[in-house]
């Protein structure tokens, strides 16, 4: 490897890919990364509709989310739909991959048929 190739490289060949993701990193933060922060402040703070002023109240707001007796089942709730779909979903999917297996390579393919073909038209336009 050649070092004095790479040593002598302008600071725009070093930089030019951070240089060229900064305005899409930027954009990440700019959308994701500062409403979680802000709505993460206000989850602790309390909120004056009338003002917009906040006022740091600390854990009260989770307190009071954690003993609402609606809150609490709507996450009971939740957690057992999400329990329950995840574990048909992987039954299935393994019940599905056993009995794809088990197929001869022809019938697969004449399954798989539609899938393969849009892929290979819409290659074939692109180039």
């Amino acid at each position: 490897m050649n070092t004095e190739h790479t040593s002598k490289k302008t600071f725009t060949q070093r930089h030019l890919g951070p240089l060229l993701a900064s305005p899409a990193i930027l954009v990440v933060l700019g959308v994701l990364v500062v409403p979680v922060l802000y709505a993460l402040a206000t989850s602790f703070s309390s909120v004056a509709a009338s003002d917009h002023s906040l006022s740091f109240n600390g854990l009260a707001n989770y307190a009071r989310m954690f003993s609402d007796k609606y809150f609490r089942n709507s996450l009971k709730l939740t957690v057992i739909f999400t329990v329950v779909t995840v574990f048909a979903e992987i039954v299935l999917g393994v019940a599905v991959a056993v009995v794809l297996a088990s197929l001869p390579p022809v019938v697969i393919a004449l399954i798989f048929q539609k899938y393969i073909i849009s892929g290979l038209s819409s290659g074939a336009v692109k180039g």
